[in-house]
């Protein structure tokens, strides 16, 4: 049963993968979805919404900026828009 209170300690790494991998199944995603696809998709979804990219770095506690770039994913979209111009 979910718990309805939010704890004062720390959720460990290994807890978070089990819980994400279990609302991950339910909802019929991929096995390979995890705890850095869920980061990826904060931090890419906070930029397009008009975050910096230093208020990310500092949200997701990264030390360096180009760690966060690494999880930015807007350039994919990008791309996948471009190749769905191509034409056969």
């Amino acid at each position: 049963m979910p718990h309805k209170q939010m704890s004062a300690d720390r959720l460990l790494e290994r807890n978070a993968l089990d819980m994400i991998k279990r609302r991950a199944k339910k909802a019929g995603l991929p096995d390979w979805v995890g705890n850095h696809v869920c980061r990826a998709t904060g931090i890419t979804r906070f930029l397009e919404t008009g975050g910096t990219l230093e208020e990310a770095a500092n949200l997701a506690n990264h030390a360096d900026m180009r760690t966060s770039r690494l999880y930015d994913k807007r350039d994919r979209v990008i791309r996948r828009t471009s190749v769905e111009r191509i034409v056969y």
